[in-house]
């Protein structure tokens, strides 16, 4: 049972911040970040999953305002352990509410305004959007801020760029857990933390899975706030953009392995959505691995018979 610690009302909020190597867009995210309207208290909490650039030192240059505490959460890199560090972040969190984001994430200066604002009452969480904006786009000249400054002053601009909106609203009714994504997503803070199962390791599902609880188990309301539309840093090109992470045989293996984790966690519920992830994927017969597939298919009995297959693809590597 994680330690139980006192609620600090005099800090209104907790920004959890989730990095790995990623000091060279850092500054820029730390900058807006603590150029933030909200004149109450707050603490930033900059949870690294191992990083070997120079992130320590980009947390350590960063000026605060008054209002504002950071502390540097490091954990030693063995594999991806993303719901770990963010679990460093909640079990040292003080804030009233918890706002989970990632450190490739830019926010306007009322991003944790508007989160508090929908946070008046009740145990809720407020998930937000998110638009790219591509590195490998920039023009001649242009820096990633002089970018920003543009589609941020820009509304009709902004809209055009790539977005998980059309996918959030999909699934914001029916199957809210699923489009609540741990880039850009806030809850009230609970006497006993809640944390993210460290079962989940790679890429996929972590963030599902703790909405799911959150909402299934600890009975919160999610919403979802589509004004709450912050920019991912992408260092592509768009034209290279793939809708899912995991490219690499070894990287969609753990990927797999955690539908199949999250599928069995809640075999009594209806989670079939969860496991759609599967369809970008097949195997490669010829060299026995999982690639992405050439023709991605989603229908329901495609996806089941991938299950399927993976899941006796995966008995067969085990005995080896």
């Amino acid at each position: 049972m994680p330690n139980r610690r006192p609620i600090r009302e005099s800090l209104a909020a907790s920004i959890v911040v989730a990095t790995y190597n990623q000091s060279d867009i850092l500054p820029l995210v730390l900058k807006m970040l603590t150029a933030q309207d909200y004149p109450g208290r707050w603490e930033l909490l900059i949870c690294d999953d191992g990083s070997q650039d120079d992130t320590f030192q980009v947390v350590r240059q960063t000026s605060l305002p008054p209002n504002v505490e950071m502390r540097y959460l490091w954990q030693p890199r063995q594999g991806e352990r993303r719901t770990k560090s963010r679990n460093n972040g909640l079990l040292n969190a003080t804030g009233r509410v918890i706002i989970c984001m990632d450190g490739d994430l830019l926010v306007q200066p009322d991003y944790i305004s508007k989160h508090l604002s929908f946070h008046t009452g009740g145990r809720t969480v407020v998930y937000g959007a998110r638009r790219w904006i591509f590195m490998g786009d920039l023009k001649p000249g242009e820096t990633l801020e002089s970018a920003v400054d543009f589609f941020t002053s820009h509304e009709n601009e902004v809209a055009r760029l790539y977005s998980d909106i059309p996918f959030q609203q999909k699934y914001q009714h029916t199957y809210d857990w699923i489009s609540c994504m741990g880039f850009n997503f806030s809850f009230v803070r609970d006497s006993a933390p809640i944390l993210f199962d460290e079962a989940l390791i790679g890429w996929g599902n972590e963030d599902q899975e703790f909405a799911f609880r959150l909402k299934e188990r600890h009975g919160y309301v999610l919403n979802f706030e589509i004004s709450i539309c912050s920019l991912h840093v992408d260092h592509r090109q768009e034209k290279d953009f793939l809708p899912m992470r995991p490219t690499k045989h070894e990287d969609i293996v753990q990927c797999l392995r955690n539908i199949l984790y999250f599928r069995d966690k809640y075999s009594y519920s209806e989670i079939a959505p969860a496991c759609n992830g599967i369809g970008y994927y097949e195997l490669n017969l010829k060299h026995n691995e999982w690639q992405v597939a050439r023709q991605p298919n989603f229908t329901p009995e495609h996806i089941q018979s991938s299950l399927n297959t993976f899941e006796n693809w995966l008995n067969r590597e085990l005995v080896k």
